[in-house]
């Protein structure tokens, strides 16, 4: 129980640190890419996003293996070595399986803003080329995860 609570306290601590240090998008905001966009634009967005070039995986893929699979696993089952401490286990998308949504909007909504309640930090501060790659792979992970 001990082990438990000052691994929360210390994931607590970096997340806010980061979260101060990285400041937030708010003034941005996830929805900025979407702003003032037809239907029909909003449309084009989707398709292209369907069709995502290597670089952006291979990108997607070395940033996930940095920031996000010590909690979320190598292969996005939540089972990676950082998750043994925390009380909400991270989200298994590699199983295809999203706690708060699988959409690109969704998924990048958690990356940029974080769910401290949950112990995830807030990633506002890094490029959106890196957000936008990560949210690719990670889909990519959780499509794999539905073919098995």
């Amino acid at each position: 129980m001990k082990k438990q609570w000052y691994f929360g306290m210390i994931v607590g601590v970096v997340c806010m640190g980061l979260s101060l240090v990285g400041g937030s998008l708010s003034s941005v905001g996830v929805n900025a890419a979407y702003a003032g966009k037809s239907k029909a634009s909003k449309k084009a967005s989707k398709k292209v996003k369907k069709k995502v070039s290597a670089a952006v995986l291979k990108l997607g893929k070395k940033t996930y293996g940095q920031l996000c699979a010590l909690c979320h696993g190598a292969k996005g089952h939540g089972d990676g070595p950082g998750a043994k401490g925390l009380k909400i286990k991270p989200t298994a998308y590699g199983k295809g399986v999203f706690r708060y949504g699988g959409s690109f909007k969704q998924i990048m909504k958690s990356i940029t803003k974080g769910i401290l309640k949950n112990g995830m930090a807030s990633y506002g501060w890094m490029p959106m080329k890196k957000r936008v790659a990560l949210v690719h792979y990670i889909q990519f992970l959780s499509r794999q995860g539905k073919k098995k």
